[in-house]
């Protein structure tokens, strides 16, 4: 039986029209709007029958019922296969129109894979061996536009460790037993993050989740759910410093730099700009900082204000009361007090400021530079950015009217950016994500959803011996980092799975750098870059300004130059 995808909205579901010995076509997936969704949502072209069946899962804990968990009450049916599942007249199945079904191990009860929150299954749910785990991105509303991708991401990392080798899937457990099926279950926490995070853990036990996206939503399901239940977390965007302290059992990781790892090139940044400012702008400079009033903000402002001096003495000193001004507003949504903060800052004509979310950007400096322009003010200020600023809005805000001309040169950013060893497996990664789905956004982010998923097949297969928990797991991920270098990726897996299968040790190397993670969980290398925006093609594009950071050994190198 080759792998399968389920598309629902709710517990109507779908095939796709795919051969039993094919897998799941991802040219069906776009990157653009689509009727059955939104962006990247599967279409629906027929059905073939051959969604038959659904996967075990192995795990522990209690179960909640479907009203504390997915709102999806699953039928009330012992089981100890998916025959059993699917053979019950109340769990038809796919085919049946009901819901794809799996018989959780760990509870013995015929369970609906699918809820009000996950409505996308992808793999071969009829396998008793299949390994289901979940994704958990925000890809409804305004987080669409850089979830939809990551989600995207993570999918084509699932297909290829399903594609790869002779049988497909991870290495049998036992000498006597099958392939192991990667299936996914896509879910979107828009609704109810809490409800979506219970669906994947209390009711399907699944070992691991990529995800969540949003720093909150990470400390919430490890504090409410995932650290007691035995789950492995692993965030691909995730950056809030406070993530790191949380009682987690060990099992909330991330695959990109903390706040705090990423402070010192932001600082870097902030004092470059005071050095060239000073000497047509000073004595004494302006400083405006704007961050959202959650745990996002909040990390991202306190990783540098007990550090940054600005005229030469910390931001609260009695010098800097006239010359920064730090500003929150409490959710993306509220446009009225970002459009405030624009105003105050036309009045306070600032020389640099520190943009922390994407939000920003339409609300806060397109007005401001408009209004500077109307006024006829002499200087516009330069903007130092977070990885959030780094979309496709502040590329347009350049075409807005009365931006002025210079705007994209007063821009940079700090992020991430493949290291040297990394640089190929990023651009492989690159041409296989466009190549499945017709085009590529290349928003931030979407390398590390593709190696989370990597990363956690990988360390199952290291473990294939110990029953698959999200325990097993993050003693798997640690067994990723010495041994026969290998990339993440189509070309490699193969082998890399023979070679784990057998019992020898590899060294994995994602998109952006090695994955290895610290005693936090936190990725322990890596390299940051500030990025400036140029023009290519004659459109403004997002280029490396070649000044870096060691995430390991925080050494700052290389001379800042603008973008062309």
């Amino acid at each position: 039986m080759g792998l399968r995808f389920v598309a629902a909205i709710g517990f109507a579901a779908a095939s796709l029209g795919l051969g039993c010995s094919s897998v799941f076509d991802l040219d069906r997936y776009t990157v653009g709007d689509s009727a059955d969704g939104g962006p990247g949502s599967p279409t629906r072209d027929g059905s073939d029958g051959h969604a038959d069946g659904a996967a075990r899962v192995d795990g522990a804990g209690p179960s909640e019922d479907a009203g504390e968990s997915g709102g999806n009450a699953a039928p009330d049916a012992a089981c100890s296969t998916n025959a059993d599942c699917v053979a019950n007249p109340m769990n038809a199945g796919v085919d049946g129109g009901g819901p794809a079904t799996v018989c959780v191990r760990a509870t013995g009860q015929c369970t609906a894979l699918q809820s009000v929150d996950c409505p996308s299954v992808f793999g071969d749910y009829s396998s008793d061996d299949a390994i289901i785990i979940g994704t958990y991105f925000a890809t409804a509303g305004a987080g669409a536009p850089l979830n939809l991708p990551r989600q995207q991401a993570a999918l084509l990392a699932a297909q290829e460790i399903d594609s790869s080798g002779a049988g497909g899937g991870l290495p049998p457990a036992t000498p006597q037993g099958g392939v192991r099926p990667l299936v996914v279950v896509q879910c979107d926490p828009s609704t109810d993050a809490m409800r979506t995070a219970r669906h994947l853990i209390q009711d399907l036990h699944v070992p691991a989740i990529v995800g969540p996206d949003a720093d909150q939503d990470v400390i919430d399901v490890t504090q409410n759910v995932s650290a007691t239940e035995g789950t492995l977390l692993m965030s691909p965007s995730a950056q809030a410093s406070t993530i790191a302290t949380l009682s987690d059992a060990g099992l909330t990781t991330r695959d990109v730099p903390a706040d705090d790892q990423r402070a010192a090139l932001v600082l870097d940044q902030l004092n470059q700009l005071q050095a060239m400012l000073l000497g047509s702008r000073g004595p004494l400079l302006k400083l405006g900082i704007v961050y959202r009033n959650d745990v996002t903000g909040q990390s991202v402002l306190s990783s540098i204000s007990g550090t940054l001096r600005f005229n030469g003495q910390p931001i609260t000193a009695a010098v800097n009361a006239s010359y920064v001004s730090v500003d929150h507003y409490d959710v993306a949504s509220d446009v009225a007090a970002q459009t405030a903060i624009a105003v105050k800052y036309g009045g306070f004509n600032p020389d640099i400021v520190f943009i922390t979310a994407p939000e920003q950007i339409p609300n806060v400096i397109v007005p401001l530079e408009q209004s500077l322009t109307l006024s006829n003010a002499t200087n516009h200020p330069y903007y130092l950015f977070t990885e959030a600023g780094k979309v496709s809005a502040l590329l347009s805000g350049a075409d807005q009217p009365n931006v002025p001309a210079d705007f994209v040169s007063r821009l940079r950013g700090v992020g991430v950016t493949p290291d040297a060893a990394s640089s190929q497996t990023f651009a492989a990664f690159n041409a296989a994500f466009t190549a499945a789905y017709g085009s590529n956004p290349q928003v931030p982010d979407m390398g590390t959803s593709y190696d989370a998923i990597y990363s956690i097949a990988y360390a199952l297969a290291a473990t294939a011996s110990m029953p698959v928990s999200g325990p097993s797991i993050a003693k798997g991920l640690s067994m990723l980092g010495s041994g026969t270098a290998v990339s993440v990726g189509a070309a490699q897996a193969s082998a890399a799975l023979q070679s784990l299968a057998a019992g020898q040790s590899i060294a994995l190397q994602g998109t952006f750098s090695a994955m290895q993670w610290d005693g936090n969980g936190d990725i322990a290398g890596g390299t940051l870059e500030v990025w400036c925006v140029g023009v290519s093609s004659g459109a403004p594009a997002f280029a490396s300004s070649g000044r870096t950071l060691d995430v390991g050994t925080q050494t700052v190198s290389g001379a800042y130059s603008p973008c062309q």
